[in-house]
Parts: C-alpha cells; structure tokens; sequence
C-alpha cells in the first residue's frame, strides 16, 4: 500500500468521526466543586419557609393565654420564734432561703430540722409541706398541710396551701371548700381570691369565678396576670349566654 493510500484513508476516518471526539462547546461552563443553581435556591426557600415558620410561632406565643395555676403562699417565719438566735428560726430561715432559691430537698432538710425542735408549729408544718409540694412529692405535702391545719385550723395561708395542692391534683371541689374558708378568715386575701376564680372556672361556676377574679384584680391594683383580660372576656361572654350575673350560684 503506497504512503499516498494510507493519508487517504486516515483523512476519510477523520471525515467520518471514526475514533473522533467532538470539542466542548465555548459556552459550557468548566465543572467544578459549586452546587447547581437549582440546588442553591432550593437551600434558600427552605431557609426563608424555616424563618417565616419560627416567626410565626414567637407571635403565637406572644398571643396565647398563659396557664393558670394557683398560687401557694411562701414560707414564712414562724411567729413562734422567740428571737433571732433560737436555732429554729434560725434553721427556718435557712429553709426559707433555699426554698426561694429553688434547692427544696435542701430546704425540706432545714425545715425538717427545725421541726424537730418546735413538733407543735404549724408554720413549720405549712413550709415543710411547700418543699415538698415544690418536689412534686405531693402525699408528703399532703400530710404535712394536715399537721399544720390541725395545730391551727384557722391558719388562712395553711388553708389556700393546701387548697392549691388540691387543685393540681383535680379535686376542685376540695380546693373550693378550703379557700373559701381562708376567705371567711381573711376576706382581703388576694391570693386566695385568685385561686379561688381558678378553681370555680374549672367546675364552670362561671359567674362566681368572674365575681373572685374581679376582687382579685381589685385587691392587686388593678393589675391582673398575663392572658387573664382574654379569660375575663370569655367568662363574661358565657354568662351573657347563660344569663347569669356575677353574683349568680352557678349549678
């Protein structure tokens, strides 16, 4: 075969692509390590739904009501104390401190301790069960409320103690009979007043609690806990529906 045969034939295998690679078009971007396009703005929708989702659960929590629960009284000193320097006292005021600070198995030591040395102070009875009440130990609690209402049956802070443990353990009506004891003991007394419209509400005495809840406001300057307006508002809206006043015994 001459040279000239063998040129012919190379040049016709170019002519016909055989063994050919076309070259890259000018337009086509050089690959890299960049994510597509698709995939970025599909990262950036997610990210501004995820934001816009955020946003819109802040603002709902700004809206909605708070959760009512009733309000025990804090410990106190016991007025049994003679003084300062009396190591019960002293061991009280130890448990006070704890207790506020959040440390209640602490504070239940201290105050145990000083229960120890006056057995018959129901104040002591009455913070003892509060520690406990804060531990969610509450048949502990319960036990303790008890001691201190039968050394002092009229003991108000006792009495609406005891009835906020009741009401966070459902028996309402239980709860109920003692705050309005501490009532008719103290009828200033404002704590009372509000746990008293809670626990009411709970077994729909609507005009009744709206009645406790406008003392309580009235008692406390006007000031009432956030999400209570919204409260009041759908009390008043039932007992127009009802029509019963606020004075009315609901059934």
């Amino acid at each position: 075969m001459s040279l000239i045969h063998e040129a012919l034939k190379k040049v016709e295998g170019v002519r016909h692509g055989a063994g050919a690679r076309a070259p890259a078009p000018a337009s086509a971007a050089p690959k890299g390590n960049w994510p597509d396009k698709r995939v970025i703005v599909a990262g950036a929708l997610i990210a501004v739904l995820f934001a816009a989702g955020v946003l819109s659960y802040i603002m709902y929590r700004r809206r909605a009501p708070v959760a009512v629960r009733p309000l025990p009284a804090s410990p106190v000193q016991p007025e049994s104390a003679q003084s300062s320097a009396d190591e019960p006292a002293v061991l009280n005021g130890k448990g006070v401190e704890l207790y506020r600070a959040g440390q209640y198995q602490d504070a239940v030591r201290e105050f145990k301790a000083a229960m120890e040395k006056h057995p018959r102070d129901a104040v002591l009875y009455n913070n003892y069960a509060l520690a406990y009440m804060a531990l969610g130990q509450n048949d502990e609690a319960e036990q303790s409320f008890k001691k201190a209402l039968e050394l002092a049956p009229a003991y108000p802070e006792a009495l609406n103690n005891y009835g906020a443990l009741k009401d966070m353990k459902a028996d309402h009506g239980g709860a109920v009979k003692l705050y309005e004891k501490a009532l008719s003991l103290r009828p200033g007394y404002m704590e009372a007043h509000l746990n008293l419209a809670i626990a009411l509400d709970k077994l729909n005495r609507y005009g009744q609690a709206l009645a406790h809840y406008q003392r309580y406001a009235a008692l406390n300057q006007g000031q009432l806990p956030q999400g209570f307006e919204k409260k009041l508002s759908r009390l008043r809206s039932k007992i127009a529906a009802d029509g019963k006043g606020p004075l009315t015994t609901d059934k």
